[in-house]
């Protein structure tokens, strides 16, 4: 038999097929996370989780949510809002995807505002664990995963879009628009809850009604005029006493203080003259000068200030002023 005739045959007793060759078996390679994760890249979404950090000392870092507030409460380290600013908060997920345990700490990520000027605005605080907010100085355990938040303040006004997170030195670095996508806040410093403004929308702050103002919430009670003596001293002849009277509540979890130094109140007569203030927080029922810590959780502290006017006077304008904030709000006085 011919040797063409002797192929033919096995071709045809393997059913006209060629003899398979087994595959060559590549090593295996050890994937340097837990799990599917994005690069960082120019645009990081909200949800999606980022592997941050040098080769081998990488963590994944997952933005949960972000918002803008008046303040942040947290037993070892709440924020109020100062002059011309709001609250950054960005709530997110770290975990160690190594085989070792890594260090997480106030200074492990960066995290940087941009405002629409250019101009940085740094986180500088601590991160802190969720729900107690706690600070947080430990080590991940390999796939340990902990939910985290940190504070700081950005500018007052304006879309935050471009929010930039890193981990040391590494590139290239996450960066958020964060335009439609910050949970809105209710303050009365806020027309559209991204916004914070220097002076409340509404024409004025009517009886009974409380503001959020720095640290602080201030409930609005009303004034009157009287001839009674007030700490010892009646009107002096042709004039009485004006009395505004406002309540103070601490709105963060580290304590606050209150005495005269921390609020102005400010009137003014009919023709615009401004009226000296005695500079002076009393309680409401006595005439002791307020001068204490307000304690979270606590009852409002009833308070009242007063001003020496004209006998005559029938009508003014009067308002509160957070001094370290220089927020104002508007008293109603008719």
């Amino acid at each position: 038999m011919s040797l063409t005739a002797i192929v033919a045959s096995i071709l045809i007793s393997q059913g006209g097929q060629k003899p398979k060759t087994k595959p060559t078996t590549k090593p295996a390679q050890t994937a340097p996370t837990l799990g599917t994760v994005q690069l960082p890249g120019d645009n990081g979404k909200v949800g999606v989780t980022y592997q941050l950090g040098a080769k081998g000392r990488e963590l994944h870092f997952t933005l949960d949510s972000a918002t803008v507030r008046m303040n942040f409460s947290a037993p070892e380290d709440s924020l109020a809002a100062g002059e011309n600013q709001r609250i950054l908060i960005l709530n997110f997920t770290v975990q160690n995807p190594q085989k070792e345990e890594m260090g997480l700490s106030a200074t492990t990520f960066g995290f940087t505002a941009v405002s629409p000027d250019d101009e940085n605005f740094k986180f500088s605080g601590y991160i802190l664990g969720l729900p107690k907010k706690g600070k947080i100085s430990q080590s991940l355990k390999p796939a340990q995963k902990v939910k985290c938040v940190v504070a700081f303040p950005i500018y007052a006004t304006g879309p935050v879009t471009k929010v930039m997170v890193n981990k040391g030195d590494a590139t290239p670095i996450l960066r958020y628009d964060l335009t439609g996508k910050l949970d809105k806040m209710e303050s009365a410093f806020s027309k559209d809850g991204i916004d914070l403004d220097q002076t409340t929308k509404f024409p004025a702050l009517a009886k009974g009604e409380t503001v959020d103002i720095g640290e602080f919430g201030v409930t609005y009670n009303g004034w009157e005029f009287t001839n009674e003596k007030i700490k010892g001293y009646a009107p002096s002849k042709g004039f009485k006493y004006l009395v505004l009277k406002t309540s103070f509540k601490n709105l963060v979890a580290k304590d606050a203080f209150l005495s005269f130094a921390y609020f102005d109140y400010s009137v003014t007569d009919g023709s615009g003259q401004k009226l000296p203030w005695n500079r002076d927080i009393l309680f409401e029922g006595s005439d002791t000068s307020i001068y204490q810590k307000l304690v979270f959780g606590e009852d409002d502290i009833k308070g009242r200030v007063y001003f020496q006017v004209p006998e005559t006077m029938t009508s003014f304008s009067a308002s509160l002023t957070h001094v370290s904030s220089k927020r104002k709000v508007k008293l109603q006085t008719n």
